[in-house]
């Protein structure tokens, strides 16, 4: 059975989790976090999801667009490397490169196709979203910076 976005946006309802519509996009939404680890391109502790249904609801996705910039990176080899080791270790996150403009985006998503949405897959593909990039965002920063990843860096909540 098919999901909507109307469907997605009363579980957002459900868990409390603040969400706005995304101009000209019907079946998307936008879900803002303030992070503690993760810094957004303008230096801000920002990070926004996009929460997408689509094929005619058979499909879920929820992704951070423009999480990480490769544009003006000089050590994109040590970046791509961690980026493979990150989606080793982790379930569900994948980190996706875009080279036409260097973004990376970290990705969840849920083949609905004859099945359901619950709240709480949804609150599991956000939580993992959101833990994996703030986790991992000091090593990947720092291998952008430096070429290489240094895994003691990670973060870890208090």
């Amino acid at each position: 059975m098919p999901v909507t976005i109307g469907e997605i946006k009363k579980h957002l309802d459900t868990l409390g989790v603040t969400y706005a519509a995304v101009p000209g996009e019907e079946s998307e939404c936008a879900v803002p976090f303030t992070t503690r680890s993760y810094v957004d391109s303008d230096g801000d502790h920002s990070l926004l999801l996009i929460v997408r249904v689509d094929d005619d609801g058979q499909y879920l996705e929820i992704f951070a667009p423009n999480a990480l910039s490769t544009a003006n990176c000089r050590y994109k080899s040590a970046l791509f490397s961690a980026m493979l080791q990150i989606s080793l270790m982790t379930k569900h996150v994948q980190l996706e490169h875009d080279p036409a403009d260097g973004e990376v985006r970290f990705a969840v998503d849920y083949p609905v196709c004859d099945g359901t949405v619950t709240a709480m897959q949804v609150d599991r593909m956000i939580r993992a979203l959101v833990g994996i990039i703030e986790q991992y965002y000091p090593v990947l920063h720092d291998a952008m910076d430096t070429g290489k990843a240094d895994w003691t860096k990670r973060w870890k909540p208090s």
